[in-house]
């Protein structure tokens, strides 16, 4: 059985706003036009914490085997003003050496000592892998004669330390950075420049300036949190309830006490910690009328330390006027005559409306797709690449590369002979990709499969 979608993407489970809620949590400033990069020989990334320095302390180190580019910052204002530097250099593969770093060099680790002053501080910097959001990244200003240079490492849990360099002014701190966010630091002139990954130690990259006519000032805010507002069904999403419910418990480090609570806590514990306390900060930090309109009448479920039992989705289940059914009492197929389902696709995209309501005037959206299912007990996910210049009434094809949403890639054979549950999110492009979209991904993913957990408790007649 192949299933074709065209033109239009079904969205199941409650999930037609999820993709609105996230872009709104993920962060309040519209995407700038997507920018490809020079390609660059990239080096191996390590982040790690200093020894006996603050606990936000973080060292990040970029290394090809020739060079290297190192970097220190902390959220402390007094360690950081003593401590924050960029360092760089020559490395054999084997060892770096400068006045104030040593440290060998393996395929996993960097281990060394940082001197500050008079003072040592050992580290293990782990290799950063397939992590999707950790590294160092780096910004600069150059508008004025007195440059200015941001720095950013984020590590494997996601946590962010950043600090702000010009010369002759002591280094500080730069406050309330998130990763689900982007990384950005304020230039001489005032405007905003986003932080982009260092990958080759000799050419680490000056960052995104973002453009006066992109700033986000309080009539864009206001026309943002108007659109959502409106496009935002009055009675909310209580399945985005119960996930912010078991977000909230999960990060205040409560203990699980029900089945739901074990598997939601299961899946959670496989996502960056950092990335989940910024979703829950974004969600807080948002306008009151939009929060109640997100959750609607589930509203009042939502105080982050009641349990979520198979009760209490039922309640969600309640708002959102579903109707309960015994498993027991489910008509069962007979055998032989399920049918699989072997391929998904989703071809074709038709932009219906894009953001001209931000900027007054029509701009083309630079669009990509994340996809999560699960298939049985199987969960799976992809993304495409992205559509360039998407604008009102405009049509647009996937790669055929893209299309095929399921099996996945790294699962050519799967077939599923019951449903699939498909979650299917749009994004803008941004230039800060490796930071925002992939954090957004893991975000889509790990909500997709806590949704399944809780509409397994409350399956639909």
């Amino acid at each position: 059985m192949t299933v074709h979608l065209k033109r239009r993407i079904c969205s199941w489970v409650g999930f037609a706003t999820i993709a609105g809620l996230l872009f709104s949590l993920v962060a309040l400033t519209p995407a700038d036009v997507f920018a490809e990069e020079p390609q660059v020989t990239p080096g191996t990334s390590f982040v790690g914490k200093l020894d006996g320095a603050p606990d936000s302390a973080r060292i990040g180190i970029v290394c090809d085997g020739k060079s290297f580019i190192a970097y220190v910052c902390s959220g402390d204002e007094d360690f950081t003003a003593k401590a924050s530097r960029w360092m760089k250099g020559d490395c054999d593969g084997k060892s770096l050496q400068t006045n104030t770093l040593s440290a060998t060099i393996s395929a996993t680790k960097l281990t060394g000592t940082m001197t500050v002053g008079d003072k040592p501080y050992t580290f293990t910097a782990l290799a950063v892998g397939d992590n999707p959001v950790a590294g160092l990244y780096r910004a600069e200003d150059n508008s004025t004669t007195d440059s200015v240079v941001f720095g950013w490492v984020v590590d494997h849990d996601g946590f962010v330390a950043g600090a702000r360099q010009q010369k002759g002014i002591t280094p500080t701190t730069l406050k309330d950075q998130r990763v689900l966010n982007g990384l950005k630091g304020t230039g001489n002139d005032g405007q905003s420049i986003k932080g982009q990954p260092v990958e080759n130690p000799k050419a680490p990259p000056k960052g995104i300036k973002e453009s006066k006519d992109n700033k986000f000032n309080a009539d864009r805010r206001k026309d943002f949190l108007d659109r959502t507002l409106t496009k935002t069904p009055k009675e909310g999403n209580a399945l985005f309830a119960g996930m912010i419910q078991i977000v909230k418990r999960f990060n205040s480090g409560a203990k699980a006490e029900s089945k739901v609570e074990i598997a939601a806590f299961n899946k959670l514990k496989s996502m960056p910690k950092q990335l989940l306390i910024d979703f829950e900060k974004n969600f807080d930090d948002q306008p009151k009328q939009i929060r109640e309109r997100m959750l609607g009448t589930s509203a009042k479920l939502v105080d982050g330390k009641t349990p979520v039992t198979t009760d209490f989705v039922k309640t969600l289940g309640r708002n959102i006027g579903l109707k309960l059914v015994n498993r027991s009492t489910a008509p069962q197929p007979q055998a032989g005559t399920v049918p699989q389902i072997e391929q998904i696709k989703i071809k074709d995209l038709k932009c219906v409306k894009n953001t001209t309501g931000l900027f007054g005037g029509e701009i083309r959206d630079e669009i990509f797709a994340i996809y999560a299912g699960l298939a049985g007990e199987t969960a799976f996910s992809t993304a495409t690449g992205i559509l360039s210049k998407v604008k009102n009434g405009d049509e647009k094809t996937f790669a055929a590369a893209d299309q095929v949403v399921f099996p996945p890639a790294d699962n050519p054979n799967l077939k599923s002979a019951v449903d699939i549950v498909l979650t299917a999110s749009l994004f803008e492009a941004d230039p800060n990709v490796k930071n925002i979209a992939t954090a957004a991904k893991i975000l889509v993913i790990g909500l997709g499969a806590i949704a399944v957990i809780l509409l397994a408790e409350i399956p639909p007649a």
